[in-house]
């Protein structure tokens, strides 16, 4: 339109507006469980009756993809605030740590735990690449072969857990339906919860859930940090597939902090 001039355009008459707004996760979960023939298969079962997750798991990627890289030049000084600023789901902290939060962000690559050769903890480390199961134990392997022993014998957290300082946690696992609970307490106040500066206090908890349906399996964490969020923040479900029982889970390559002369804005 001309400069001055305000264009309208009315709806088509048949629109119908929706009737909620979907994050990208929650609407690719969904869509994989209504559309996907791996979702129609039949869900294997233990003798308990529970979902069998014994299996790798890996394969289909979840909405939205990888972050990109963080150097200067870029058309975004550092891509991760244009993500922070349009992302769904994104943790909501207290308004006195939204600049500490802004400043690891902006940092350089040395900042982020993990650059300092640190593990990448729970939950950052999302969903496993295999899961075991046995009567007494849930086995959770991740890529790099770092591994998570769950008791599945009934016990329940206590306040000794909350009291230790761990990168992985003390987690206990039950069933809701069919759906795996996992409660995670006593972490430090090292790792992130994601990439994008994303920090917790060593009073979070965090709680997992797993189900599958046929040879899928959804996924998704909530963060629990009464000290920094305002409220529990949900990560958006994650969509994985079975994959062959030939595959394996392979070791992590050697850490290498970055070297002097490293660009030290390369987290991509």
């Amino acid at each position: 339109p001309a400069a001055g001039i305000t264009q309208t355009v009315d709806p088509p008459a048949d629109y119908q507006p929706p009737k909620k707004r979907v994050a990208p996760y929650a609407g690719y979960a969904e869509a994989m469980r209504a559309t996907n023939p791996l979702a129609k298969k039949p869900t294997p079962r233990g003798s308990d009756g529970k979902p069998i997750l014994t299996g790798l798991w890996g394969g289909i990627p979840s909405a939205g993809g990888p972050g990109g890289l963080r150097r200067d030049g870029t058309f975004e000084p550092d891509q991760a605030a244009l993500q922070r600023a349009s992302g769904w789901l994104k943790p909501m902290y207290k308004p006195q740590y939204w600049n500490k939060v802004r400043g690891l962000d902006y940092g350089k690559s040395e900042g982020d735990p993990v650059f300092s050769c640190n593990p990448v903890g729970v939950p950052r480390m999302n969903v496993p690449a295999q899961i075991i199961q046995t009567p007494q134990h849930t086995v959770l392997v991740y890529n790099g072969m770092r591994t998570r022993v769950v008791p599945t014998d009934g016990r329940k957290l206590t306040p000794e857990d909350a009291d230790m300082s761990t990168f992985d946690g003390v987690a206990v696992c039950h069933w809701e339906g069919d759906t795996l609970v996992v409660e995670t307490v006593g972490f430090n106040d090292i790792s992130w919860l994601q990439w994008q500066g994303y920090f917790h206090s060593n009073q979070m908890k965090v709680t997992e859930r797993f189900t599958r349906v046929g040879d899928l399996l959804f996924y998704n964490y909530t963060v629990d940090d009464p000290d920094v969020l305002l409220e529990p923040w949900t990560q958006g479900t994650l969509t994985v597939r079975l994959m062959p029982a030939t595959g394996r889970v392979v070791e992590a390559d050697p850490c290498v902090v970055i070297p002097p002369g490293g660009d030290p804005y390369l987290r991509g």
